[in-house]
């Protein structure tokens, strides 16, 4: 997608939200805005419900960047992806998600896959590096 500043939004609590923008500042992109809900067992991660996420994230997103990340495999993010796109006006990238995206274009399945947003438009894995 060519992003190379992101907006990061996690469940996480402090320590670990602050260790992924510096993993992600480590491998070159610029964190701009961004939250953390202090959550630290995946049971209460788990207990999130699609809305609640969206609402929260749509107040969190920082337009300065180039995309969204929302970093967790535990929450359900998948069904606001679109949402969220459509709110925020960029891309809105999961771990789910990208996993997804990156398993079946390295397996030569570019099926374009409804409401899991503008990655999924995306067709070529080479397009992504």
């Amino acid at each position: 997608m060519k992003a190379r500043t992101v907006c990061l939004l996690t469940p996480y609590i402090d320590d670990v939200h602050r260790r992924e923008i510096e993993f992600l500042e480590a491998n070159g992109f610029t964190v701009v805005g961004g939250a953390n809900l202090g959550i630290d067992t995946n049971t209460e991660m788990a207990t999130l419900q699609p809305e609640a996420i969206l609402d929260w994230a749509g107040e969190k997103v920082s337009r300065e960047a180039d995309a969204c990340l929302i970093s967790c495999t535990a929450i359900k993010s998948a069904p606001i992806i679109a949402r969220l796109e459509q709110l925020g006006g960029l891309p809105v990238l999961t771990s789910n998600q990208s996993m997804m995206w990156h398993l079946l274009r390295s397996s030569a399945i570019e099926d374009h896959v409804a409401g899991f947003g503008r990655l999924f438009a995306m067709t070529e894995l080479a397009a992504a590096r």
